[in-house]
């Protein structure tokens, strides 16, 4: 059974996205898999075992399944390896600010993990949301294979979650836009879900958060670089700024 990759470093941002990893777990009825990066500097591996293991214990205590795992290698390539099993279906990951700019849970380490994740991955800030079902999404469309990626994801793993209702926003950014969201709404009714279009000029950034503030977006999918088809790191475009100030949780998938 495919099961939901759960990095913990202890912090309270930690503590958020393991909550939301056992409301999806509960949803998909997934297991979960929880794992700490044991540094050997600051933390005894006693303790650390300890820890982890309470930690374990609480998502068990919820009725998901949870298998603990220490790990002594650096945050990014341990997640990078882990994400590459074919059992992975989601990899779940609080951030938290640090020098002004949005950090997963390991700082720069797990910015490259993100970036290198083989898997979906669903990032949750310190102020977004946790919802207690999945039922709204908006998707972030802009006519590049990756942003249709990220929609064909969130089509996959709808019936799972419950989504009722899709949100496409599409920035118009130039003149002669030629973006046709046919398609993309006749596969979401294709799958027994309700779309919308929201079109306008403008940022991309400020008309995803104004779609997801409208519709009370339980989640935001997105693809991990813009229209002009330039490769950007997930933490060098509108993904960067959207992880920041998102209202809820994000998806994001590298390609």
């Amino acid at each position: 059974m495919k099961h939901i990759l759960v990095p913990t470093d202890f912090s309270p941002d930690s503590e958020r996205a393991i909550l939301l990893a056992c409301i999806l777990a509960k949803a998909l009825s997934a297991p979960i898999r929880l794992f700490h990066v044991f540094s050997g500097r600051d933390e005894p591996l006693c303790e650390s075992n300890r820890t982890l293991e309470a930690e374990a214990e609480n998502i068990r205590a919820q009725g998901v399944t949870c298998r603990p795992l220490l790990a002594e290698l650096m945050p990014n390539t341990r997640i990078a390896n882990e994400t590459e099993s074919a059992d992975v279906r989601l990899l779940v990951m609080g951030t938290h600010a640090r020098h002004g700019l949005q950090r997963a849970v390991w700082g720069s380490f797990t910015e490259r993990a993100l970036r290198e994740a083989a898997c979906p991955v669903i990032s949750v800030n310190p102020q977004a949301r946790i919802p207690e079902e999945v039922r709204v999404v908006v998707v972030g469309m802009d006519g590049s294979k990756l942003a249709e990626a990220a929609f064909e994801e969130v089509v996959r793993v709808a019936p799972g979650l419950g989504v009722r209702r899709l949100v496409l926003a599409h920035a118009a950014e130039e003149e002669g836009d030629n973006f046709s969201a046919s398609r993309w709404i006749s596969v979401a009714r294709e799958a027994g879900l309700e779309v919308e279009v929201e079109t306008d000029r403008g940022a991309p950034l400020e008309l995803i958060l104004r779609v997801a503030a409208k519709h009370g977006a339980d989640l935001i999918a997105l693809g991990t670089h813009g229209r002009s088809g330039v490769r950007r790191s997930l933490f060098g475009s509108v993904a960067e700024a959207v992880l920041r100030r998102a209202p809820c949780p994000v998806l994001t998938r590298r390609g």
